[in-house]
């Protein structure tokens, strides 16, 4: 009794291809299933074989740089405490200049002229100190101080920080130490300034130390963050 014939499975062909070449080598040394010129093949190669990406092809996304983090509390103090130290040598030489003023060119001397030349030097060193804040910020987020330790501002979401919130920044701190300079005026606080003002630099910085992130209340305030330098 003769045994059924079993069908042998062979791979299709494309139409018109040679049956003793049913496929032919591809570009990139692969075999090809003869795909018709100048269009790319529906499928894959044949099965077995993996795709193949083509040159060109979208690649997923790769970093650049590390991401950011929140700098160590003694970080943001040092480079405080350089930006701090411009303000107290802009201060002593305001009050220099405004004593020799009143005291030598006006002959105004007694209570008012020591009233005079502890509020005045105050006041116009922490709106310099408040403008250089607020310039430096807006033009790359880092002032001198941030500059040598590696930080930077930015917003809440992690960008630029633009004019505006940097001058809501600066005004917040240190502009609140023009607050300071009137109170020279005043018999009982006019030795105190400086004392005051430095009262009031070392609250303004205790956040740095509570905040998980190290903000300051003029940071919460102004919706902005310090962070260190991305690193490529």
């Amino acid at each position: 009794m003769d045994q059924p014939q079993r069908e042998v499975w062979s791979p299709p062909r494309a139409p018109g291809r040679d049956p003793a070449r049913p496929y032919l080598p591809s570009p990139n040394g692969r075999r090809s299933g003869g795909a018709i010129p100048g269009q790319r093949p529906a499928s894959s190669d044949p099965v077995g074989f993996p795709p193949v990406r083509d040159e060109g092809d979208d690649e997923a996304p790769r970093p650049t740089s590390a991401p950011v983090s929140a700098p160590l509390w003694w970080e943001r103090y040092l480079a405080r405490a350089i930006d701090t130290a411009l303000f107290v040598v802009v201060w002593l030489t305001l009050t220099g200049i405004v004593s020799g003023i009143l005291f030598t060119g006006l002959g105004l001397v007694g209570r008012l002229g020591y009233a005079l030349v502890g509020a005045i030097p105050t006041i116009l060193a922490a709106a310099g100190y408040a403008y250089y804040d607020h310039r430096m910020h807006a033009r790359d987020g880092q002032t001198l101080g941030k500059k040598a330790l590696g930080l930077r501002l930015v917003s809440a979401a992690g960008g630029p920080v633009d004019p505006a919130t940097s001058k809501r920044r600066a005004v917040l701190y240190p502009g609140v130490l023009v607050l300071v300079g009137p109170l020279g005026l005043i018999p009982a606080l006019s030795g105190l300034l400086p004392t005051l003002a430095a009262a009031v630099t070392v609250v303004a910085a205790i956040p740095i130390v509570t905040d998980p992130r190290a903000r300051t209340w003029a940071d919460r305030r102004a919706g902005t963050r310090v962070v260190k330098d991305a690193v490529d």
